[in-house]
Formats: structure tokens, sequence, C-alpha cells
């Protein structure tokens, strides 16, 4: 699905529709499309570091429609929160990173979400895809994106393996910490418990938190490359 497109033709009445759709998993079947195509791109550049600045057009898909996907997700947050409640289609369409980084940003304390990379073989890289919010800036691999998407033939070199695992990383954390993806991610396995109660205790603890877990519990969200420790109230 290009997201570049189907945001355009969107309701007021659809936002709400795609917050319910969120909420049944269609946000993370994104995510996981998306990280798929990544490990199949990694039989081919392996995750290390020394592969960083490897480029290469696939890789600009996975970033084109990676940041695709992180723009969509901001705007649904928004639209679902009735944070711009009253807004037309256009004034919708043309919220930027800046408007995301105001008022999502702090919202989710962003700035400190963490997420470490492996390949289950050997550890990539810890990540804080949106620590560059802290500073009022926009973060590396979404300048990246921006880049690409407006001139792909120019800028291919800006398509990297660091930007496209570290957009993803952003997504992946969107999505784990979306307050309406928490409870369809437990009843699949994503999120879970290291130490605390069972499926339906995490849900209400998450739902309870200011976006991490409630002190007293731990809990981490895991995909096939990603991992994130969820950060307790208080700590």
């Amino acid at each position: 699905m290009d997201h570049k497109y189907w945001l355009l033709s969107i309701t007021d009445s659809g936002w709400r529709s795609l917050v319910e759709l969120f909420a049944k998993g269609a946000a993370w079947q994104d995510f996981a499309d998306l990280e798929s195509e990544l490990i199949e791109i990694m039989s081919y550049v392996p995750l290390r570091k020394k592969h960083n600045d490897v480029w290469s057009r696939k890789f600009g898909r996975l970033l084109d429609e990676t940041g695709s996907a992180v723009d969509s997700f901001f705007k649904v947050v928004m639209a679902g929160g009735r944070l711009f409640e009253g807004k037309s289609k256009k004034e919708m369409k043309d919220l930027d990173i800046v408007d995301y980084r105001k008022v999502i940003g702090p919202t989710y304390r962003l700035a400190e979400a963490q997420v470490v990379v492996s390949d289950g073989i050997a550890p990539y890289a810890e990540m804080d895809p949106f620590v560059a919010f802290a500073s009022d800036k926009s973060p590396n691999w979404w300048k990246a994106y921006n880049n690409y998407k407006h001139s792909r033939y120019a800028d291919t070199a800006i398509a990297t393996l660091r930007n496209s695992v570290e957009a993803l990383a952003g997504l992946f954390i969107l999505n784990v910490l979306h307050k309406e993806n928490q409870a369809f991610l437990v009843e699949k396995g994503v999120i879970r418990a290291t130490y605390g109660p069972g499926d339906k205790g995490i849900i209400n603890a998450l739902a309870k938190s200011d976006f991490g877990i409630v002190a007293g519990y731990k809990c981490e969200a895991k995909s096939q490359l990603f991992d994130h420790m969820f950060r307790r109230d208080g700590v």
C-alpha cells in the first residue's frame, strides 16, 4: 500500500475508521511487512555496522515506504486523539515533522525511547530513533527519507542500511507505544512481561502508564529484529 496517496482520499469519518484499524493490527502488519523486506535484503547485505553506508535502490524503496508509514502513523495519531479536530483534509495532509515533534514527541516521550537491534546472531546497534526531538531537530533518517522522496535519482547514496534500519526502528517504537495498538500486540506476543502479571495485567499496567509501564513491572516488545524495554514510571 502506498501511504503517500491513500491519505489524500480519507474522509473525516475515515480517520476514526483508521484508528479502529490500528487497534486491529493494521499498522503493525505494515511494520511487519517492511521488516520482512529488510530481512530479505539482509541476505545480500548482512546487518553489520561495517555495512552502515552501503546503499542500494532496495534500501531506497524500503526507506521511502517506511518514512511514509511513519508520516501516516503520526497523522492518524493526531486525528484520533482529536488534537486537530475541525481541521480540513488539506490541513491534516500538510502536517509535518515539526508538528509531530511538538505535539506527539513530548506526549509519547519519543526522545527517550530506545531500541536494541540484532539479527539474532550478533548485536547490531542500540538506537534512539527520535532522540533528535530533544534538540528540536529532525532525525537524520527522516531527512534522508525526505531527500530520497523528492530526488531519488540524484540522492541514491542516502538510501543506506543505517538510515533504513533506523527509520524502521522509529516505526517499531510508534507501534509499540501507541495505546490503541497495545492490547493487540500483547495478544500476539509482541509485547510481553519479563517480570510481573499475565497478559490481562500487562494490558492494564500499560493503559495506566505514562507511555511506559507502571512501576513494579518489567515489559518488553520484541519483533524479529527490534527489541524495546518499556520505561518504568518514576524511573
